[in-house]
């Protein structure tokens, strides 16, 4: 019997918030995050990561079934937050924004990315596109090139975080489209475009955001939730 399509819902909220509050909500996170949010030079970066790990405990813990404080989060590859025994999770924030994708199918790799978008140089592109998603960026007018950058690294950086590659990913390895409501892989080495699926979102008007999921070649459904 053929599996049906992966389920994946998308929560956004905003990480700003008072220093007050900010203290209220690191009651809930574990001694290792409260001690890295400590690590933080600037206050509005604390402020924004106790934010990030309060909510996203508060969502998962509503899911599994417990308390935010009592979330039995491990620490995976690269350092990515998992939980072993319950849903599929990522998370990622910008410019005051997160957002978080959680499915319930522990058969796939899930992975979002939220970026700003800004005017970039020639000299990033060269880094972080493969060969293929250069050339499609300059054959773009000029005035659509920013944009269009964009939607291209949200959604190469899905798909690394989804790989759980990190760092060590090679961003020349795979290609992916740049087009407005096109969101797909053109080509992955070592592994089939067909096992995965990405999908768009438009967090705020300043804001490109993509989930990427490898799911052996089923469809995903994405839901917002407030």
């Amino acid at each position: 019997m053929t599996r049906g399509a992966v389920a994946i819902d998308l929560w956004l909220w905003s990480l700003d918030c008072g220093a007050v509050e900010a203290d209220l909500r690191s009651t809930v996170l574990s001694a290792a995050e409260r001690d890295r949010a400590g690590r933080f030079v600037q206050e509005r970066d604390r402020i924004r990561f106790v934010s990030g790990r309060w909510r996203m405990r508060e969502i998962l813990a509503d899911i599994v079934g417990t308390s935010a404080a009592a979330l039995p989060l491990a620490e995976g590859l690269n350092g990515k937050p998992v939980l072993s025994e319950g849903p599929v999770f990522n998370l990622s924030h910008a410019a005051g924004l997160a957002a978080l994708a959680v499915t319930a199918d522990r058969s796939v790799l899930l992975g979002v990315d939220i970026e700003g978008a800004r005017p970039v140089g020639a000299g990033l592109a060269r880094l972080a596109f493969a060969p293929e998603e250069r050339a499609a960026l300059q054959a773009l007018d000029p005035s659509a090139r920013d944009w269009a950058f964009f939607l291209g690294w949200t959604r190469k950086e899905a798909v690394v975080k989804a790989s759980g590659a990190g760092l060590r990913a090679d961003l020349s390895g795979f290609a992916v489209t740049l087009e407005q409501d096109a969101a797909r892989l053109l080509r992955i080495d070592g592994d089939s475009t067909e096992n995965w699926r990405l999908h768009d979102f438009r967090p705020r008007h300043d804001l490109a955001g993509a989930i990427a999921c490898r799911t052996e070649g089923r469809e995903i459904v994405v839901s917002r939730r407030a």
